[in-house]
């Protein structure tokens, strides 16, 4: 199938090739053609305005102008005069049709092609005062030697063309490809995500239900099944962030000055009694400074970024949240001492559902959507995001996010939010 689909797409770029070949070839014919017939008028009106069309001056010095090809008919169509033939041997030339429309109209043109030359011939016909036609021609080359003669050119393009096409196209099937298998891993992580807390608040309920838990055992059973709703409820208001997220366009990103240190400082006080939880220390360093961007998806990166950091660290470890201008951009960067991320699975950490330990995300509660919606958000405000992790040894994950530089409005504001 994806062969049969390759020929297809390489014979239509082919057709299409020769196709707008023929087509620009066709358009500056046209053109040419109209450039010679315009030239051709010319001569003929300098010649008719300079008198040197008098039969006594040309018995004598004859009509000197090599590139052209001069001929003078009488209104019955007889030849008396041409610069490139003896008169003798031409036959009358009452019927060629721009000698007819001439006689008619006052003026006429046509072009003829010559097989043997591969040749077309311009003529162009005046009558003049006297009722006697002027005849002004030119040889050029024919639209189809034209063609010939581009046919190493149009080779030549179209097999550039199609090996970029070609090679377009392998991209954009492997894209598809690509795009398909993390469809089809999302939909299976997703049914195994929402299945695993629902068959624990659906045992345990059923349990209780029953009456086949021990009275002692009902207050755990009931914590559990709180503990298994509160992971799905959190998974689905992820897909449901992910899904806003998918479906906006950067333009729709409402971008302002935002205090990144505060909100920081917020996001610090806020994880501290679960970073006391896991006997994890957080730290805030850094100072003061505004980014540009989205106040509330600063917030969900920092929150995002700080719980992963403390979910996924050791007993004893510590996090370390960064905030600084760097240059022109403000830096967010979250380091922690936790369990680190092998090179492997550096690439794909940012994708949904993918865990580097599973049986350590469902310990933590985790809902493995965490850092993809840190890459969304950063991206939909033009951040850079970069991630440095050795296994065992903790996970470094900074954001370049742009520099707001302080402005009257923006001491405004601290002095509003102060």
């Amino acid at each position: 199938m994806r062969k049969k689909s390759k020929r297809n797409f390489a014979a239509a770029v082919l057709l299409g090739v020769c196709l707008a070949t023929l087509f620009v070839t066709a358009v500056f014919y046209n053109f040419f053609s109209r450039e010679i017939m315009e030239e051709l008028a010319t001569c003929a009106r300098l010649l008719e305005q300079t008198g040197a069309l008098e039969q006594e001056q040309i018995e004598k010095t004859g009509l000197q102008f090599p590139q052209y090809r001069l001929t003078l008919i009488d209104n019955d169509g007889h030849v008396w005069y041409d610069n490139d033939v003896e008169v003798g041997g031409l036959d009358n030339h009452g019927n060629r049709p721009e000698v007819v429309k001439a006689l008619q109209e006052g003026s006429g043109r046509s072009i003829r092609r010559s097989d043997t030359l591969d040749k077309s011939a311009f003529y162009y016909a005046v009558q003049l005062s006297d009722g006697s036609v002027l005849r002004v021609a030119k040889k050029a080359s024919s639209i189809w030697k034209m063609y010939k003669s581009t046919l190493p050119v149009i080779a030549l393009t179209a097999g550039i063309i199609l090996v970029l096409c070609l090679a377009v196209f392998k991209k954009q099937q492997e894209d598809i490809l690509k795009n398909a298998k993390m469809r089809q891993e999302f939909t299976a992580n997703i049914s195994h995500e929402l299945k695993t807390p629902l068959t624990a608040i659906s045992g345990y309920a059923e349990l209780m239900e029953l009456r086949m838990a021990a009275p002692e055992d009902v207050t755990r059973f009931a914590g559990e099944i709180h503990r298994s709703a509160a992971r799905l409820l959190r998974m689905i208001n992820d897909i449901i962030r992910l899904s806003e997220l998918d479906a906006m366009e950067p333009d729709q990103v409402a971008f302002s000055p935002v205090p990144l240190w505060q909100l920081a400082q917020n996001c610090v006080e806020m994880l501290k009694i679960s970073a006391q939880k896991h006997r994890v220390t957080l730290t805030l360093k850094g100072s003061p400074c505004w980014m540009q961007g989205s106040r509330e998806m600063a917030e969900e990166i920092l929150y995002n970024l700080c719980d992963n950091a403390i979910r996924y660290n050791r007993e004893g470890g510590s996090v370390t949240v960064t905030v600084k201008p760097v240059e022109d951009k403000v830096m967010l960067c979250v380091e922690d001492t936790g369990i680190g991320i092998a090179k492997e699975h550096q690439t794909r950490v940012f994708e949904r559902f993918y865990r580097v330990d599973k049986s350590r995300s469902k310990e933590t509660g985790g809902t493995g959507l965490g850092l993809a919606i840190v890459k969304h958000m950063a991206a939909q405000q033009g951040a850079e995001l970069m991630l440095e992790s050795e296994k065992g040894q903790g996970t470094q994950i900074t954001i370049l996010f742009q520099n707001m530089e302080k402005s009257g409005m923006i001491e405004e504001n601290e002095k509003r939010e102060v």
